[in-house]
């Protein structure tokens, strides 16, 4: 039988992969979605020094880390870890929303793996055996 430490810390190591991985797949949608509208830009400039004649392309702000209105909705097992991720990072939803789309996603993710990492291992420590 497995006693209570050794079930928590199983259960705060699958949250903390969840959290980790869930921002990975964030941060490479991001990365590919700047990439494209680099590319758009590039293909756009046409005068001397990349000068161009059009208007700049604008890029969209992202919402609360909980998705964005620009993200298909991923369903199997990207949607469950997405929507574990959001369950897990719930109570740090409202820290760094305005600070840009990285800040909105990366600080509420590091409080997260620093709670159900670190304190919770903490914690575990003081459990009875």
């Amino acid at each position: 039988m497995i006693d209570v430490q050794n079930a928590c810390r199983i259960a705060s190591t699958i949250a903390c992969g969840i959290v980790l991985l869930a921002f990975a797949m964030w941060a490479t949608d991001e990365a590919g979605s700047n990439s494209g509208q680099q590319v758009a830009r590039l293909s756009q400039s046409d005068g001397p020094n990349g000068a161009s004649s059009q208007a700049p392309i604008t890029t969209p702000v992202a919402a609360a880390p909980g998705g964005t209105a620009a993200d298909p909705e991923h369903s199997g097992v990207r949607g469950a870890i997405e929507d574990a991720n959001d369950a897990l990072l719930s109570p740090f939803d409202h820290v760094a929303q305005e600070d840009g789309p990285w800040a909105a996603h990366g600080i509420p993710a590091l409080l997260a793996l620093l709670t159900y990492g670190l304190l919770a291992r903490i914690l575990i420590g003081y459990l009875p055996r």
